[in-house]
């Protein structure tokens, strides 16, 4: 429930943008693993993702492998 509020905001935090709970719940089945190791790898996917220039086209799935 920690990382979902911290997904999709709360009163502690901002959230990421346009992410709601159904979206959040994605994320954190695509990025598994206790404490926060989910935040941690899909931030780093995040941040790697941004830099590669590739766009996710409706239908796909949220991680897509970046080599």
């Amino acid at each position: 429930m920690i990382l979902l509020a911290e997904l999709t905001g709360s009163d502690y935090t901002e959230g990421v943008e346009s992410v709601g709970p159904v979206t959040a719940l994605e994320i954190l089945a695509e990025f598994p693993g206790p404490g926060l190791l989910p935040l941690k790898s899909f931030k780093a996917w995040w941040e790697k993702f941004q830099v590669s220039g590739i766009q996710i086209l409706d239908g796909y799935k949220l991680k897509i492998e970046l080599n």
